[in-house]
């Protein structure tokens, strides 16, 4: 299963507090998440018991009913309200629309930045006794937190996918069709 039907996209958005209904425009926006192929190597599984969808990660075991960028999603939500307030008509002044959106994309890409540079790099120092060198691992300061990949392989996804979501709200056929639903 590499994609989300409709209704499983209803389902999904609705968990997260989002109803066609009430706002069609956000909905549409948030959807455009899950018509997508689930991020690399998250895959979309299928509950025998509940019909209901989960994403598993084969690299790591792991798995979680919400979507693996449920941060990007709830951080594109806000960024959304705060931009277009009155959704879904046409934003009064396009300009200033424009700027707002751009504002929060050079936030995300701070808040990136920031994120990037708490992390570090430890290269275990090999033993002479031993045939093969240690693998280095990634461990963030200020908490305990350590990680075998680099961290860009989880910021930038979620990054990616924000930038992607929110960048819609510029072009001019997605808001007419917005306005139109």
């Amino acid at each position: 299963m590499e994609k989300l039907d409709d209704a499983q996209i209803q389902t999904q958005l609705g968990i997260l507090g989002v109803d066609q209904a009430s706002n069609p425009a956000l909905y549409h926006l948030l959807a455009d998440v899950f018509e997508y192929p689930s991020p690399e190597p998250w895959e979309i599984r299928p509950d025998p018991d509940s019909g209901s969808v989960f994403f598993w990660n084969p690299e790591s075991s792991e798995s979680t009913w919400s979507h693996p960028h449920e941060s990007a999603i709830f951080d594109t939500r806000d960024a959304f309200f705060d931009t277009w307030q009155n959704a879904p008509e046409e934003p009064p002044d396009l300009e200033a629309f424009n700027q707002d959106i751009d504002r929060w994309l050079t936030h995300w890409e701070d808040e990136a930045q920031i994120e990037l540079s708490m992390w570090r790099e430890v290269r275990p120092e090999s033993d002479a006794d031993e045939d093969e060198p240690q693998e280095s691992y990634f461990y963030r300061k200020g908490t305990d937190e350590t990680r075998w990949d680099h961290p860009r392989f989880s910021v930038q996804p979620l990054l990616e996918t924000k930038f992607r979501l929110l960048s819609r709200l510029k072009e001019d056929e997605f808001r007419e069709f917005t306005t139109m639903s």
